[in-house]
């Protein structure tokens, strides 16, 4: 099963990189348009939020309480960003709340930043902070899949998907 979820959820993450790079494309190049996709994401930038960060935070569960990888602390500080978007999206569109967007956008942005300081440090970009005696280094990999792919890299493209679709929420005219 383990094999599967990992398999699956490496082709979503492709997916969604591609996706969230045509989304980039878009925004800084037609942010001024009637782009028919900005609109959409516009319109529904909390029902994405919602699917991805619902999405992340039960497959984060998955993996910590069903396949026993213990979260590290980066793995838990991506979840401190990641899991209230998860209920303030649909508690912002249930409200038609606005504001909400903001609070969403820099969830978001400091989750990303974690995330690939995170990628950084698993790929030895960056030198390997200690970690508390008792804990999982940050540094362990318990997926890797086409090369690239790591928890915190999918961590990265779902942190990406719901920063851009908020940006395109508040900067999109």
């Amino acid at each position: 099963m383990l094999n599967l979820v990992n398999s699956t959820l490496s082709y979503f993450t492709i997916l969604g990189q591609i996706f969230g790079l045509v989304l980039i494309i878009l925004f800084l190049t037609q942010r001024k348009t009637g782009n028919p996709l900005l609109n959409f994401i516009s319109k529904n930038v909390f029902l994405i939020a919602f699917a991805v960060s619902f999405g992340s935070m039960a497959l984060s569960l998955f993996y910590s309480e069903i396949a026993g990888f213990a979260p590290c602390a980066l793995c838990w500080y991506q979840r401190i960003f990641m899991y209230p978007i998860a209920f303030i999206a649909p508690l912002a569109w249930l409200k038609k709340d606005e504001t909400a967007v903001r609070y969403i956008f820099m969830l978001s942005l400091i989750g990303l930043l974690i995330a690939a300081y995170h990628t950084l440090l698993q790929f030895g970009i960056t030198p390997n902070l200690p970690c508390a005696a008792e804990g999982v280094s940050c540094a362990q990999r318990f997926v890797l899949s086409f090369g690239y792919i790591t928890i915190p890299i999918m961590s990265i493209t779902a942190f990406t998907i719901v920063l851009i679709s908020s940006a395109i929420r508040i900067f999109h005219k």
